[in-house]
């Protein structure tokens, strides 16, 4: 027995009109399939970051304030327990080092830490992989983070050197370890992770402080405040406390490295679950709107019959939405399966760069319920407006033929402009013209899919422009060496000595809290010497800013922050050593795309902060034939707290993004051209059907099929090229918009839209509406004239 005989009729007659237009259904689906998937992605991804890091952080006892100081005694620690609101506190040494890895040739960087001595109730307390922890009674034993002992191939027992306090120390790995932390493990100054020349490991604290000098002494604490307690209070308490330490000032999760590239990435998850889904679903929403509305036009005698025979208007209105219901239903499974499946690879991606103990992508169920009900809702809303006009028809009127087109010339025919067309190119035209608001929306559903591809492909120029004003304009610098203490002017000459030193630059770093009204924001301001050539700082059109004898330069994103502007008086409190407080001009605001950064001549921010001539740093040109011989001094080089290299950032991040926004782009390149794909076929199907009687009628005249095709292709064509001008406003506006959602303080993306992707993103676009022509094309070879002509029109 056939399992179709036991269905309700219209529900039979729903199948059949499914199968019968199959190819619409199938693109439309794709599309809803495609806002399903998008949406699945994200928000999945989302939470399964955001679930994992929080049952991470209140297992392990992630801390909700951090501060590092230059030194104070172990008795303090009773003093910032006592503060109102915290629950517990951990002191520990924290020290970065110089790392000599054998078969290295550059030197490369750790922090050391001290262990908790009960890890079990400990503060941001480690998960241990493998191993043991370090035995108290030997001096050399470490447990290194897993992820710079796996990019370096170190296991149990294996060894490594460091310079720690001047003395180059042998240790031994005795436990691979995780921290929350650390769960985004990324160097000072670094633009992306480099867990081959970065690395974390933990140390017994009584030999850590006997080795850095910190016997009954400490120099970084972290705390856990009490639920529904202030943080910015004890914040402002702990830097009134530590000030005399040489504190540089506490500050929450929002400003520790880790925790705010996580929250960085969960804003770019939100801004795709909400940016790319609706933009598919107005276009499935038009496409069952064209879809429905022609069924009902042809199935007009039926719909007569159905009424006739007793079907309410409420029967024939609802059997016409199910058909949108089952389409949306289809698009739902497949968006579902393929949300899944991207889900999964992108938390792939993830676990290279987030270090969880573990993470699993799973999709909350809350996800497809509301999946379901934002691509059900929308469907049936696009069904809604093409069903009035069933519910609307008489059964007498239903089953009368359908009042002829009015055939009156156009505007556009009247104007003379169509003279030179021939024969196919006015048929053409003239069938766009007579029904403009459906030959509209394709040309808006085009268009929208080619403005998706380019405010994408656009990323890829924009990190270009990131890429060239940062290490090609700005930072020029091939090394950056940064001292443990401040230095007096006089290092220049030991720096200058260093093999393979071309030319060399002091900087000076300073954390200050920048104040302007009623906001006020940490950060840190780089003095550079007058004339530097070796760190530049650049407007928009990419020229040399010249840096002036006094005042700030601020970057355009933290004088947003800030709402300051040129002209405009800052406080500035020093965070460190006298703690001076100042106030100081607003010289200009550059763009800059890196952090919240300030600037100010180096002089000038030496006399702000009452050291007199000192530096923290140097910049370094290097004869690259001589680097290993510099390398092998730096190792032993006595005060040197890190040594970067800008080559290896330079390599780094551009992997990283090759690596990262190739997945992405290839994802939203697929998806733009299912909306063409979908648009562009239902547009030739839809009048396929409409014209069938008509372009059999010209084979029988004697046109041959590629003359019929053409007619038929040549509408599409038309239609798509005419979207193209809108498409690519389309794609400027969302560029604009996605490089606001996107931009963080961590990093700000530049526009730097090129016209070569706007010509990219066409040809994509273009081709995927040949595609659809030419699968319509073939049915037009395939065309049974007999059955045709005899059909009523």
């Amino acid at each position: 027995m056939n399992p179709l005989n036991a269905l309700h009729p219209l529900d039979l007659k729903l199948a059949r009109d499914m199968w019968r237009r199959r190819g619409q259904v199938l693109a439309i689906a794709l599309v809803i399939g495609s806002a399903v998937a998008t949406l699945v992605m994200a928000l999945g991804a989302l939470c399964s970051l955001y679930d994992t890091r929080e049952a991470y952080y209140e297992r392990n006892r992630f801390a909700n304030v951090f501060v590092s100081l230059k030194r104070a005694p172990d008795s303090v620690a009773a003093r910032l327990h006592d503060i109102p609101g915290v629950a517990q506190v951990d002191t520990r040494i924290a020290r970065y080092v110089t790392i000599d890895m054998e078969g290295v040739t550059e030197p490369l960087r750790g922090l050391a830490l001290s262990l908790a001595e009960h890890n079990e109730t400990a503060l941001n307390a480690l998960v241990l992989k493998t191993g043991r922890f370090p035995n108290p009674e030997r001096s050399n034993e470490v447990v290194v983070h897993e992820a710079f002992a796996n990019a370096n191939h170190l296991v149990l027992g294996s060894t490594f050197s460091a310079v720690m306090n001047g003395r180059k120390q042998r240790l031994v790995v005795t436990g691979i370890a995780l921290s929350p932390e650390h769960i985004y493990v990324i160097g000072p100054g670094d633009l992306v992770p480099d867990d081959r020349r970065y690395g974390v490991f933990w140390m017994d604290r009584k030999v850590l402080a006997g080795i850095m000098g910190y016997q009954g002494a400490f120099n970084d604490a972290s705390l856990r405040v009490l639920r529904g307690a202030s943080v910015d209070d004890v914040i402002a308490r702990v830097d009134t406390l530590l000030a005399r330490y040489g504190a540089t000032g506490a500050y929450g999760r929002d400003q520790q490295i880790s925790h705010s590239f996580l929250e960085s990435e969960f804003g770019q998850l939100t801004s795709m679950a909400s940016v790319i889904p609706p933009i598919f679903l107005v276009v499935s929403a038009f496409l069952l709107y064209t879809v429905i509305s022609r069924q009902i036009e042809t199935q007009r005698e039926e719909i007569g019959l159905l009424k006739a025979f007793g079907y309410s208007n409420a029967d024939v209105g609802w059997h016409f939405i199910k058909f949108a219901l089952a389409v949306a239903v289809i698009g739902l499974i497949v968006g579902w399966l393929a949300g899944a499946w991207f889900g999964y690879q992108i938390t792939l991606l993830y676990k290279d760069y987030f270090r969880f103990p573990t993470l699993a992508f799973s999709i909350a169920p809350d996800i497809f319920v509301m999946s379901a009900g934002l691509a059900l809702a929308v469907s049936s809303s696009g069904a809604l407006i093409a069903v009035q006009r069933a519910v609307k028809l008489t059964p007498a009127v239903a089953m009368a033929p359908p009042q002829p087109a009015s055939y009156r010339a156009s505007l556009l025919e009247r104007s003379g402009l169509l003279g030179k067309l021939t024969a196919t190119g006015y048929m053409i035209v003239r069938h766009i013209t007579r029904f403009p608001v459906r030959s509209s929306m394709t040309v808006i559903g085009v268009a929208l899919s080619l403005g998706l591809l380019i405010s994408t492909l656009q990323f890829f120029d924009s990190v270009t422009v990131m890429i060239d004003s940062f290490f090609f304009r700005a930072q020029r610098q091939d090394v950056t060496l940064r001292f443990s203490e401040l230095r007096a002017d006089s290092v220049r000459a030991e720096v200058v000595r260093l093999p393979g030193v071309v030319r060399s630059e002091l900087r000076r770093v300073v954390s200050v809290k920048l104040t302007h009204g009623p906001r006020n924001r940490r950060v840190v301001i780089f003095g550079l010497e007058p004339g530097s050539q070796l760190s530049q700082q650049v407007d928009a059109d990419g020229h040399a800013v010249t840096l002036p004898p006094s005042g700030l330069l601020i970057t355009k994103r933290l004088a947003g922050h800030l709402n300051a502007h040129v002209g405009d008086m800052l406080d500035v409190n020093v965070l460190e050593g006298r703690r001076a407080q100042t106030r100081v001009r607003v010289a200009r605001i550059i763009d800059e795309y890196v952090g919240l950064l300030a600037y100010m001549n180096r002089d000038a921010l030496n006399r702000i902060s009452g050291d007199g001539a000192v530096a923290d740093g140097a910049l370094l040109q290097i004869d690259p034939t001589k680097e290993d011989a510099l390398f092998t001094r730096v190792k032993t080089m006595p005060g040197l707290f890190t040594i970067s290299l800008q080559s290896r950032a330079y390599r780094m991040f551009r992997a990283l993004l090759d690596q990262n926004m190739m997945t992405m782009v290839w994802f939203y390149v697929g998806f733009a051209a299912v909306i063409a794909l979908g648009v562009s076929y239902n547009a030739t199907r839809i009048t396929l059907s409409e014209r069938a009687h008509e372009l059999a009628t010209l084979r029988v005249l004697g046109y041959q099929k590629q003359e019929v095709a053409r007619i038929l292709v040549g509408e599409v064509a038309l239609l798509a090229l005419l979207s193209v001008p809108f498409g690519c406003a389309v794609g400027y506006g969302l560029s604009r918009l996605m490089i606001a959602l996107f931009s963080t303080d961590l990093y700000q993306l530049p526009f730097g839209l090129a016209a070569s992707t706007y010509g990219k993103s066409t040809i994509v676009i273009l081709a995927s509406v040949a595609i659809s022509c030419a699968i319509v094309a073939w049915r037009i070879q395939n065309l049974d004239l007999v059955r045709v002509l005899k059909t009523r029109d």
